[in-house]
């Protein structure tokens, strides 16, 4: 009964930190599977954790949509297919988890520890959930978080798949010192995807022209094969 007591308490404490965090007081909270990323103005909690040994990976549950809401701004995008779109959303959450554990130092281990059980559940690596999850932890890897060794395979697939090699290791230290400014980060981040073969010259041209001309705060919008 005390730990029922306790779980509630989490679960509002939760909530509070990640308004406090983002400042953001109007953000909707409801009970459920969160995305990635987040949906609008939302925050969406799993229930809280039975067991105190699976309370880091739901803090970093917690934790992220914190730092999404803190250090996200939508924009419109050009139309991408839907695999380049998986790449380009997952290096943005890896980019917001990245500033938050650097500033928020307590939750990198939580973060760390959602990253390192999502390894282990992702259990279909032909899909792109898998490889996208691969391109986050990529970047977790070289801002130095402490990953598991199924998080480090992911990682070797997530390189097998786009054959990465050291001409991909400059554009990587672009995108990781670009980490604070989101336009010159997606700006890389595109760059590499151009390098992958997942978008075309004119689609980073366009790219270009959006960030220049964006009307404002808008959704992502995806293209389908």
């Amino acid at each position: 009964m005390a730990w029922t007591k306790n779980r509630e308490k989490l679960h509002e404490a939760a909530i509070s930190t990640v308004k406090a965090i983002s400042k953001n007081k109007k953000l909707n909270s409801s009970p459920g599977v969160f995305q990635r990323p987040p949906s609008g103005e939302s925050i969406v909690f799993s229930s809280a954790p039975r067991s105190t040994k699976d309370l880091t990976k739901w803090r970093g549950e917690s934790d992220f949509q914190a730092f999404w809401h803190k250090f996200h701004n939508d924009k419109e995008n050009i139309a991408l297919t839907l695999p380049a779109r998986m790449l380009f959303n997952e290096f943005e959450i890896s980019r917001v988890e990245i500033l938050g554990a650097r500033e928020f130092q307590g939750s990198k281990s939580n973060i760390t520890s959602f990253l390192n059980q999502r390894s282990i559940e992702i259990t279909d690596k032909k899909s792109m959930n898998y490889i996208s999850h691969g391109a986050n932890l990529w970047l977790k890897n070289e801002a130095n978080f402490d990953l598991s060794e199924e998080s480090k395979i992911v990682i070797n697939d997530f390189i097998e798949k786009y054959k990465l090699d050291s001409s991909t290791e400059k554009i990587k230290s672009e995108i990781i010192n670009n980490i604070h400014d989101q336009k010159q980060f997606e700006r890389s981040v595109l760059k590499l995807l151009g390098k992958l073969k997942l978008v075309k010259k004119s689609e980073e041209d366009q790219e270009d022209s959006d960030f220049e001309n964006s009307p404002g705060s808008t959704k992502y919008r995806s293209k389908r094969f």
